[in-house]
């Protein structure tokens, strides 16, 4: 009985750990997210004034998408 009971309570530390993981993960999401709208609000604002927008976002989209390989990468290795 004692042996499941540390069994259980191991468990339960790493899906906290998990948890934890998960959580930091999704701010860190999250953060990236809204740096990328207020980004694009930017634009949308200066799309008026200039064209070379769609560069722009593009560069943008290439700079951010290692980013998040990045973060997927250091999920897998955490596992």
């Amino acid at each position: 009985m004692f042996i499941v009971a540390v069994v259980a309570v191991r468990m339960m530390m790493r899906m906290m750990k998990m948890m934890m993981i998960m959580m930091m993960v999704m701010m860190m999401m999250l953060l990236l997210l809204l740096l990328l709208m207020m980004m694009i609000m930017r634009m949308m604002t200066t799309m008026k004034k200039k064209k070379k927008t769609k560069k722009k976002m593009m560069m943008i989209m290439m700079m951010i998408t290692p980013m998040m390989l990045s973060i997927n990468d250091y999920f897998v290795q955490m596992y």
